[in-house]
């Protein structure tokens, strides 16, 4: 007489995956130096030469000539009492990692007549404004949110780690600041690794054997 015997037999897959991810972040902003073929407000005028990058002003009319654009003054034909120097300071020392966005902060000593100004910037502290930043210049606290694509030179690129250089002057109607500067440190993104664990997959099946 034959028996059959039943065994079970378990085989195991073994699946192991190793990643290791250094994951960098591509600036997808225009470098500032390359605005000119970019008009936010579509008015005719580059968002780099203008008085009112983000409002339409026909013409860059600036009646008072104080570098605001009309639309945006609050006081276009007037630029208002002289306030001499407007005590601008800068935050800073800052350290980022490479591709992160910088948050400048910064202070205006003597509120701007008016209050609306702009605070030009010179990355990398080359001679060269290469950034203009409008807004209410009141004597408060404030910040300057520069992105990592905003301008790339020799002189300025935060994606690259080095210390790179920060200037700015404040101007209003009727003043403006003495040129100041900060320093920023700008350090390797740290790397992410990811390594799956193991999984193991357990199949089991029946054999059947005659004896």
């Amino acid at each position: 007489m034959k028996m059959l015997r039943t065994r079970w037999v378990l085989v195991g897959v073994v699946v192991i995956l190793g990643l290791s991810l250094d994951v960098r972040r591509a600036a997808a902003q225009v470098p500032w130096a390359g605005r000119t073929s970019v008009d936010t407000d579509a008015d005719g005028a580059p968002d780099v030469f203008d008085n009112a990058p983000n409002f339409s002003n026909p013409g860059q009319n600036d009646l008072d000539a104080d570098g605001i654009g009309d639309v945006i003054d609050p006081q276009p034909t007037h630029a208002g009492p002289f306030l001499a120097d407007l005590g601008l300071t800068l935050g800073g020392p800052y350290t980022i990692n490479a591709g992160a966005q910088l948050n400048v902060a910064y202070n205006v000593a003597v509120p701007v007549w008016g209050n609306f100004g702009h605070i030009d910037l010179d990355l990398g502290g080359d001679g060269t404004m290469d950034a203009t930043y409008f807004g209410s210049l009141d004597g408060t606290l404030g910040n300057i949110n520069i992105g990592p694509g905003l301008h790339v030179d020799a002189f300025w690129d935060t994606n690259t780690p080095g210390v790179y250089t920060l200037k700015g002057e404040a101007f209003g109607p009727g003043g403006q600041s003495q040129l100041v500067s900060t320093s920023v440190t700008v350090v390797p993104e740290p790397g992410i690794g990811l390594v799956a664990g193991m999984t193991v997959v357990t199949c089991a099946f029946r054999r059947r054997r005659a004896r």
